[in-house]
């Protein structure tokens, strides 16, 4: 079995990951105006050098002088803190990073169905492709909530997103109590007191907990939906994967021998968290496997 990006580890191991990540500082720019030898500083903007691993440096964004600078070890202490601070011990978490930006996976809820933890993901970046985003951000418009998740079988990591209109899946009880939890408390600065971080973190583990029958749910119901045979396994491939990664999930499709639609979507996050892949070719592939397994189990009804 190739070895997985995302290794799961438990949460006493948190502060020396943190302490590891890459860090950024703001640096001058240069440049040499046409036949001058001496160097001009460019005025209004800076460059964003990050240090990584072994003291490699790059200068990853050229952004105005304004550009603040968050480090990812200050983004994602307040949530760890948080957590601990709530009496949430006993979470697992991932997490990634390169010279542009570092995301966590928290797991908080084990489900017992397939050995899979959810939770949800934080992310931060030096390069200016997005703001820190903590927990979740969810509307009165929001038909979905996507929850991150790492299944223990093969160290797939994974998304799924639950239908909040789907009543078969979760009540509109549960949907009101959800999105109250995420309304009072969308985010956490990393500034704000001790008692602010307690009282997001209580909010964010009850939603997690409600979700916990909703997302036992819809593993159930995939490994319920069958694939028929291999012109249906091929077609489903091709609507919601492509041609790019068709053998390779093909291939590890027949080496679990899992027929149904949770077989299928193992395959494509098996790959997505196992192959050699650009960071942003990996989160594609996991997000057109979140796709499939909520448009094939959900259809919608097209109106003629």
């Amino acid at each position: 079995m190739m070895e997985s990006i995302f290794e799961l580890k438990d949460a006493s191991d948190i502060n020396s990951a943190l302490d590891s990540l890459p860090t950024a500082e703001p640096v001058k720019l240069y440049y040499h105006p046409g036949g001058v030898d001496a160097e001009q500083e460019v005025r209004g903007f800076s460059g964003v050098l990050v240090t990584g691993k072994n003291g490699y440096q790059n200068i990853v964004h050229c952004p105005t002088t304004r550009y603040q600078i968050v480090q990812h070890k200050e983004a994602f202490r307040p949530i760890i803190e948080g957590m601990v601070q709530a009496g949430v011990k006993d979470f697992k978490y991932t997490l990634l990073s390169n010279d542009k930006w570092a995301e966590i996976n928290i797991l908080v809820q084990e489900i017992g169905n397939d050995g899979v933890r959810i939770g949800f993901n934080v992310k931060n970046s030096f390069d200016g492709s997005s703001a820190i985003k903590y927990g979740f951000n969810m509307s009165q418009a929001t038909s979905h909530l996507e929850i991150v998740g790492w299944r223990q079988v093969c160290s797939n990591g994974l998304k799924i997103r639950v239908p909040l209109r789907e009543a078969e899946i979760i009540t509109q009880e549960k949907v009101t109590k959800i999105r109250e939890l995420l309304a009072e408390r969308a985010s956490i600065k990393h500034t704000e007191t001790a008692l602010v971080k307690i009282e997001a973190m209580q909010y964010i583990a009850e939603a997690m907990s409600l979700l916990r029958d909703p997302v036992e749910k819809i593993i159930l119901k995939s490994q319920k939906w069958s694939i028929l045979d291999r012109k249906h396994l091929e077609k489903l491939i091709k609507t919601h994967v492509g041609k790019r990664y068709a053998q390779k999930i093909m291939h590890r499709y027949d080496m679990d021998g899992d027929t149904s639609l949770w077989g299928l979507y193992n395959a494509i996050t098996y790959i997505a968290s196992h192959d050699e892949l650009k960071p942003i070719s990996r989160d594609n592939l996991i997000d057109k496997a979140a796709t499939m397994l909520d448009k094939e189990l959900f259809p919608k009804l097209k109106v003629v």
